[in-house]
């Protein structure tokens, strides 16, 4: 956990890419952004850097608690229900409207990550069992991940409109590990003095180990928030789940590996669910021209209320008779 803190090494990153667009910004526009767009900008990012780090530090802490109190598969396949999580918190967090076509989409997706998890499951695993408490604290990291993901558009509004998103997905990364530092630090030195758990630098070798493992998750996390940006929240948790396909072509071609026919199986599933949340909406328009009206909630958002379809064709109607015969039209 205490690597996320080195994403705070992000920032000079992110201002070196930030001077690079000022510049030719500079160069192409006589008007520059405004001071007070520019601290609105930083705001957001802040907000944005504060939510997202605490989400992420506690979906971090509780499924490392996780793993000693449930095997490998189980704690895999709970954890995998982010995908759930993602979309039904989009419905009342970002106001998406659910459809059929995104949610046979999360259901292929994760079906298909469930065969492969347990397709691949270790005979080792039948001696370890399985805790309640181990089964919730995962429960409970998946839910703070995918909540992670719905809250990034959230509080950072202007992420969509922004020309350089990946820009401000590298100032929130550093930001996230700015507050990582000031919240984390404290404790290790409190545990420290007290004796709880002695801090202690990991060898020159290990460290260097670990900075590698810290990039990329920070350079995970920056596709994830500029993902999150252009996209939608359940476009990237859907997406997210190709790891299991990606991982099993790797052990194929450089562990001989021979996947058993479920995570074959598994494979064209999720394949078939991401290719769903790409095209969901052409299926939905489609299947909306072809249902009935009862039907068309299923598909897309809900037209206005007749009742106020008229009221606003009488007060246009009601204008247009006040004008002159040759303006109307």
């Amino acid at each position: 956990i205490a690597l996320k803190c080195t994403w705070v090494l992000a920032i000079p990153i992110w201002y070196a890419l930030d001077l690079q667009h000022r510049r030719r910004s500079t160069a192409n526009v006589d008007t520059p952004l405004s001071a007070a767009k520019q601290l609105r900008m930083g705001w957001h990012a802040t907000r944005a850097s504060v939510v997202c780090g605490a989400l992420i530090l506690t979906s971090s802490v509780t499924w490392v608690v996780s793993i000693e109190l449930t095997t490998v598969s189980i704690n895999s396949a709970i954890y995998q229900t982010s995908v759930i999580f993602a979309y039904l918190l989009s419905i009342p967090i970002l106001r998406e409207r659910p459809s059929a076509s995104k949610s046979l989409a999360v259901v292929l997706a994760f079906g298909g990550t469930l065969m492969i998890i347990f397709s691949r499951r270790s005979r080792h695993e039948a001696q370890q069992q399985n805790t309640v408490s181990g089964c919730l604290w995962v429960l409970l990291s998946s839910l703070t991940y995918a909540l992670k993901e719905v809250m990034y558009p959230k509080v950072l509004p202007h992420a969509g409109k922004s020309p350089t998103p990946i820009t401000d997905s590298v100032l929130v990364l550093g930001l996230v590990g700015a507050v990582g530092s000031l919240i984390l630090a404290p404790f290790l030195a409190f545990i420290n003095l007290l004796g709880v758990e002695l801090f202690a630098m990991p060898p020159p070798r290990v460290a260097a180990n670990y900075l590698v493992v810290a990039t990329l998750m920070g350079a995970f996390q920056v596709c994830i928030f500029g993902a999150l940006a252009l996209t939608s929240p359940i476009f990237v948790a859907v997406g997210s789940l190709l790891i299991s396909p990606l991982s099993l072509v790797w052990d194929v071609c450089f562990n001989q590996f021979i996947p058993p026919p479920l995570s074959l199986v598994g494979i064209f599933t999720i394949i078939a669910g991401f290719a769903l949340v790409v095209g969901a909406d052409s299926i939905d328009k489609m299947l909306c021209r072809r249902c009935g009206p009862h039907l068309r909630c299923l598909f897309m958002q809900r037209a206005p209320r007749p009742s106020a379809l008229l009221r606003s064709h009488a007060i246009v109607h009601s204008h247009d008779s006040t004008l002159p015969d040759v303006h109307r039209g």
